[in-house]
């Protein structure tokens, strides 16, 4: 009787952990994007922090994000950091260095705007469907 009284009770404190899962670039905490000055060659900054998530013409994203949850019932909040880096067409250097931060908000909230659609360039089969019933 009282293994099965703590089995119940352990089972059901698993579900008041904090979790907190990290996706992306190493953040600037880790102090690889302070090492990107106006000026660097889009050679210099691959070299020192990594290829971009996304590369639109002249403009270089990186982005790290962190999602939190706190209970196994609550609503998770999204954390996110981008490094925004525009380069010269003509001499590939950075022009414009931007730190964008998007501070904790509710991913729920976040997930139910329908302004902004955020896809792959080349979503699969499967991905446009999925995105059709949503």
């Amino acid at each position: 009787m009282l293994a099965r009284v703590i089995f119940i009770a352990l089972f059901v404190l698993t579900g008041c952990y904090t979790t907190t899962i990290h996706h992306g670039y190493p953040t600037s905490e880790i102090n690889l994007w302070e090492g990107i000055k106006v000026g660097d060659l889009n050679s210099q900054v691959v070299q020192l922090i990594g290829d971009p998530c996304i590369i639109e013409d002249n403009v270089w994203y990186y982005v790290s994000y962190s999602i939190y949850k706190k209970r196994f019932f609550s609503t998770k909040e999204y954390e996110s950091i981008v490094l925004k880096l525009i380069f010269d067409p003509q001499t590939n250097e950075v022009i414009e260095v931007k730190n964008i931060k998007v501070s904790k908000r509710n991913l729920a909230k976040l997930l139910k705007k329908n302004d902004t659609s955020v896809t792959g360039i080349h979503d699969s089969l499967l991905r446009k469907l999925i995105s059709k019933l949503n």
